[in-house]
């Protein structure tokens, strides 16, 4: 996101047609090519074009700032289901790729208090901010944990870092919740490591930090608008999908089987999401971004510092491990800082962030020592890791480097669930496990067996039914093995499954049912991230009958001793 004088000289591209293949040229200032030539060229474009067809994927839109400030832009496939051409001032939700945003506010927010230009009222203790301040100490009376020590000593750096000690817990948030429930609950839900001993990605961190700065600014949407958005002139940037939709420019987004899906992130839950992957934006104005970026938080086309240096400092520096060993020998170990990953590829420094929610992947990334950006926005659900791909092959051709190793679709590469056997039965009948089941951190839901008969059960039953008898892909397990329904409005989706797996375990699936189709589909179907169970459940039977359901697998955790429910990440008790 950068640089508006070169897009307000070239806010069009023309397009080259060989074939049905559509070329994009690059968009370059008034010098013209540098030594490089065009990275978006037809050698290139052809590439996408293969990749669109072989990942089932409908539009791509993506930007590259070379070496010396030259802007390329390229856009293919559609943006509509009726085939309206995708450009690069479509408009993207970014999902993940906003954590950088909020890292940065936060970090604009410490400056804002040093040199006086925020005077709003720090709790008591506190004259200032700092990275290494207590979450605690900022949020008096909110921040509690169930672990003592963590809800003590944590800090912000901590919490955007993503070393809580507390996993994601991603389906114990909903629509409905504020970031003033998401603080509330925190203190209900298991961690699985202790404070700084082990990389966890979570969402809620981010919830919390955009918390922050409302806190004491009064809107994060607002003051990141104010500070990023404004002072770059990302003038169609926004969190508002209502105002990003009157612009006719957001896309429409897809799974990852070419199912049409509604926006996922509308207003009413604009300012639970806008910390952790809220914002709206285009190829366009990511590259003023980048740029930005590029000269360690300066504008330059101001010449103004948007994050001070300290903060660019602070957020792109990686501070926990990811990954121990690299996942090719192109990549070296991943270390985390805060909305950034920093690793080196071919022996280049990258600084990197992906983003994924339904139907929209993304990223963006860029070299420092290489004087190189890349934004890749695509509008399918799932494609992370051809976003990815897409951003080294830039790497590749800008730096003549040899091709590397792709990475591989994570839905693909993953173990085979325990085989089912289709004559499997349950211990207890099947209508033993139906009820309502609640957790403090997580709520309440209610699980339907086959022949439920209450009116809840029955508009639950008919929608899976319409569902499975549609033979979407992917496909529906098999009705001989029992299974158990429920619908449940959460983030990520708006049922689950429970499908039996052995004696009181059953494999569960939080997942979005369309019993109607959407778009111009009227065909009914399901989807889920990456069609995988989201871990297993297992009932606890006392004297006879069902006392809850303890959750288990939906994170990496320590090996835990102890009865079913101390094992469990989150303990359902049956009302």
């Amino acid at each position: 996101m950068l640089f508006g004088n070169l897009i307000a000289q070239f806010s069009s591209f023309l397009s080259l047609r060989l074939g049905t293949q559509q070329v994009p040229l690059g968009v370059t200032d008034p010098a013209g090519y540098n030594a490089l030539g065009s990275v978006i060229d037809a050698q290139f474009s052809s590439y996408v074009e293969h990749v669109l067809d072989k990942e089932e994927i409908k539009g791509i839109s993506l930007a590259v700032v070379k070496p010396g400030g030259d802007t390329e832009y390229g856009a293919w496939g559609i943006r509509t289901e009726d085939g309206e051409k995708m450009t690069s001032d479509t408009l993207f939700n970014i999902a993940s790729c906003s954590k950088a945003f909020l890292a940065s506010s936060v970090g604009i927010l410490i400056d804002d208090y040093a040199s006086g230009k925020n005077i709003t009222p720090l709790p008591a203790g506190l004259s200032r901010l700092d990275w290494d301040y207590k979450v605690e100490d900022i949020l008096p009376g909110e921040w509690i944990l169930q672990d003592t020590w963590a809800t003590e000593k944590a800090n912000l750096r901590d919490i955007l870092s993503h070393v809580s000690g507390l996993p994601g817990h991603d389906g114990s948030y909903g629509p409905g919740d504020s970031p003033k429930d998401v603080v509330r609950r925190l203190r209900y839900l298991t961690p699985a490591f202790e404070l700084r001993e082990h990389w966890l990605y979570n969402n809620q961190m981010y919830m919390i930090g955009a918390h922050i700065i409302s806190t004491y600014t009064g809107s994060y949407v607002k003051y990141v608008k104010h500070k990023i958005f404004d002072a770059l002139k990302m003038n169609s940037t926004t969190f508002s999908a209502r105002e990003a939709e009157r612009t006719g420019k957001l896309t429409q987004s897809w799974t990852a089987h070419s199912q049409r899906i509604p926006y996922w992130m509308p207003d009413d839950v604009m300012e639970l999401n806008a910390g952790p992957g809220g914002i709206i934006t285009n190829t366009v104005d990511l590259i003023k971004w980048l740029k930005m970026l590029l000269k360690s938080g300066v504008d330059p086309v101001t010449s103004n510092s948007v994050i001070p240096r300290s903060a660019f400092e602070a957020v792109t520096t990686a501070y926990a491990i990811m990954n121990g060993k690299g996942p090719t020998p192109e990549i070296s170990i991943n270390g985390y800082g805060m909305g950034w990953w920093r690793y080196s590829y071919q022996g280049h420094e990258v600084v990197a962030h992906s983003g994924g929610i339904p139907g929209f992947s993304s990223f963006v990334t860029f070299l420092p020592n290489d004087d190189v950006g890349v934004a890749v926005l695509i509008n399918t659900g799932d494609k992370g890791f051809v976003a990815r791909n897409l951003a080294f092959k830039v790497f590749e051709k800008v730096l003549q480097l040899p091709a590397g190793t792709e990475a591989k679709d994570p839905s693909k590469g993953k173990p085979d669930l325990p085989p089912r056997h289709q004559n499997s039965s349950t211990p207890l009948p099947l209508e033993s496990y139906g009820g309502t089941y609640g957790d403090a951190g997580y709520g309440s839901f209610t699980l339907c067996p086959p022949n439920g008969t209450s009116f809840y059960c029955q508009q639950v039953l008919a929608d899976f039914k319409l569902v499975d008898n549609a033979h979407s892909d992917p496909p529906a397990p098999p009705q001989s093995i029992p299974q158990l329904f429920g619908a449940w409005e959460r983030m990520w989706g708006s049922h689950i499954r429970l499908v039996h797996h052995e004696e009181n375990i059953f494999n569960i699936s939080l997942t979005s049912l369309f019993p109607n189709g959407y778009g111009a589909d009227k065909t009914p179907f399901e989807t889920s991230e990456q069609d995988q169970y989201v871990g297993h459940v297992e009932f606890v039977v006392e004297e006879g009958k069902v006392d809850g359901l303890a959750l288990f697998d939906t994170v990496p955790r320590k090996r835990r001793l102890g009865s079913v429910k101390e094992r469990a990440d989150a303990w359902f008790r049956k009302v």
